[in-house]
């Protein structure tokens, strides 16, 4: 049933020819240069799906840089916003102690000068408590 070639392989006849996958011809033929073109165009066609896969990929990742890039920009505004918020509260209660230092400076030294003595009495009185304190 099978019979034999002029290149000696057998045939089944009721079989085609078989091709290698890896020639693209029949086995036992030489390849042609015609296999060099077509392994340069699968090459250069894989490389151009790895450029749009690629770019695939790079165009999020761009995205998600320029995403982080104006977070970033816009965490710098905040913090520049709070610390000047931060600095005039910080100012307002600064000024308010120091009125209320001088205020309190004025009521202490009107006390003093109204009684002296009862003035010297309150701090030999705190001085004593403080040294008892401090041994």
């Amino acid at each position: 049933m099978a019979e034999n070639t002029s290149n000696g392989t057998s045939e089944s006849p009721s079989k085609p020819t078989t091709r290698s996958r890896s020639s693209g011809t029949r086995s036992g033929s030489k390849s042609t240069p015609r296999r060099t073109g077509a392994r340069k165009s699968a090459s250069s066609a894989a490389s151009t799906r790895g450029r749009a896969s690629s770019n695939g990929v790079h165009a999020p990742l761009h995205e998600m840089k320029s995403d982080v890039a104006a977070l970033r920009t816009d965490a710098s505004r905040l913090v520049h916003g709070i610390e000047g918020v931060a600095v005039e509260k910080l100012n307002e209660i600064t000024e308010r102690s120091r009125d209320e230092i001088a205020r309190t400076h004025e009521k202490i030294k009107e006390f003093v000068g109204e009684r002296p003595i009862t003035s010297i009495a309150i701090a030999l009185g705190v001085g004593a408590i403080l040294a008892r304190i401090m041994r």
